[in-house]
């Protein structure tokens, strides 16, 4: 049943997400030219073990950086895209590694004053960027 609802949308993995998400932020960039964002793309279309193994190497020190980056005026979200389906506290409460990270560094941008939050799901996502957009809090689940 999830993974019908799913196909419905043209979502099923988190690089469909980011494609989705990345055409709501050209659709608010139109309107708002000082919107600007950044995606942490490491790994990301890498064919060569090697290569990989070398850019995971230079990025130890920012294991569990958030997938996306969005500055507007003078303020920062940082948001980490799961797909739908996604249960990311159960993750967490399993001691998943590289979701444990992903949380701890949220975590650490939240104690600084930052946005920071997981989005599973497309309709997710849109709504902590609108909310960050109109500065309305934005819990990290």
């Amino acid at each position: 049943m999830l993974k019908q609802s799913i196909r419905k949308t043209g979502i099923e993995t988190e690089a469909d997400l980011q494609k989705h998400v990345h055409g709501l932020l050209k659709g608010i960039k139109k309107n708002k030219e000082e919107f600007i964002w950044r995606w942490d793309m490491a790994g990301e279309n890498m064919t060569d073990v090697n290569e990989r193994s070398k850019l995971h190497q230079m990025n130890k020190n920012s294991r569990g950086f958030p997938d996306l980056t969005i500055w507007f005026n003078n303020r920062t979200l940082f948001l980490e895209l799961k797909r739908q389906g996604v249960n990311v506290a159960l993750d967490i409460r399993a001691n998943d590694a590289h979701t444990v990270e992903q949380f701890e560094m949220l975590r650490r941008f939240k104690k600084q004053g930052h946005s920071a939050a997981f989005a599973v799901g497309f309709e997710s996502a849109k709504q902590k960027i609108y909310n960050f957009i109109d500065n309305r809090e934005i819990s990290i689940f």
